[in-house]
């Protein structure tokens, strides 16, 4: 008896109930910087922090260029590695480091339609911890409009005739 919502703009119901209605999404996201600071979220360098939404309009460029920024900079975290790893080694680094990093591969639209699934499954979960807690012990009436779904295992129900 739930509703799985299709967009954003629909509250997601169970047995009528409005459960839940995601209004908006943001992102912020932060490169550390300086090796050995914390982040310093206030007062950082605008060029090293991103804000984005995911809904109600996906607006995702500067935390995709952050991201993309910060897989290169891994790159070079790496290469930096693999340098001080064997210094007297004579192996060749140029491939590692002239190699370019491909765009981040965030496709967006499917991370918020990533949304919509978490909330259907945490209304699920939520309900089966309620329904687990509310109904504990409790003695089942013999309702014959009842109708298990298939995951329910009803061997031995004392309420349902043999098949």
């Amino acid at each position: 008896m739930r509703s799985t919502p299709r967009d954003f703009n629909e509250p997601f119901k169970v047995a009528d109930h409005n459960w839940c209605h995601v209004e908006s999404v943001e992102y912020f996201i932060w490169i550390k910087g300086e090796k050995d600071k914390a982040i310093d979220m206030r007062n950082g360098k605008p060029e090293d922090r991103a804000h984005g939404t995911l809904m109600p309009v996906v607006r995702m460029d500067e935390v995709s260029k952050i991201l993309n920024r910060g897989m290169a900079e891994m790159r070079d975290l790496f290469l930096d590695f693999q340098k001080k790893l064997d210094p007297r080694s004579e192996a060749n680094h140029s491939t590692l480091q002239d190699f370019v990093i491909p765009p981040f591969p965030v496709d967006w639209n499917v991370v918020a339609l990533g949304i919509l699934t978490a909330v259907d499954l945490t209304a699920h979960r939520r309900y089966v911890v309620w329904h687990s807690r509310r109904f504990r012990r409790a003695k089942r009436s013999c309702d014959s409009s009842y109708e298990p779904s298939e995951s329910e295992q009803c061997l031995g129900d004392p309420c349902r005739s043999p098949t």
